[in-house]
């Protein structure tokens, strides 16, 4: 496995075997996916637990995803397999979902690891130009 590249994305990918219905074909929120990898493998949870943790650690000024597209999420990253699941029935109340990750999921949080470091190279290059631009304009005035 090449560090930083989603599992089953050759070099080839794009250009002879790209689908519509891969990973990379889909919108921006699939960065969901790559918070929720992270908040399991640091600790393994329920679906209400990491919707919770999402709001603390990812969204706590704004727009936070509702527990519907968190639990669609999580089923969706199990069929793939980048978690599993399993009924905890200890303790009061009804069973809960508790997911684990995976060794493909650990695979994926690498590649989006990489990808984050990747984006945050061309924001920074993004607003530094910008900023130059920006002093270059209030110099002509």
């Amino acid at each position: 496995m090449n560090e930083g590249r989603r599992p089953d994305h050759g070099p080839r990918h794009h250009f002879v075997e790209h689908s519509s219905t891969c990973w990379c074909s889909r919108p921006p929120n699939r960065l969901l996916e790559a918070y929720l990898l992270l908040l399991i493998a640091e600790d393994p949870s329920h679906g209400y637990d990491l919707s919770e943790r999402l709001d603390e650690d990812f969204f706590p000024h704004g727009y936070s995803p509702d527990e519907a597209t968190v639990y669609r999420n999580l089923r969706r990253m199990e069929k793939e397999g980048l978690l599993v699941s399993k009924w905890d029935t200890e303790g009061a109340g009804h069973p809960r979902r508790s997911y684990e990750i995976t060794q493909k999921g650990l695979e994926t949080l690498s590649f989006w690891a990489s990808e984050m470091e990747d984006r945050k190279r061309r924001l920074k290059t993004f607003l530094e130009r910008y900023e130059a631009f920006k002093t270059r304009r209030e110099r002509e005035k």
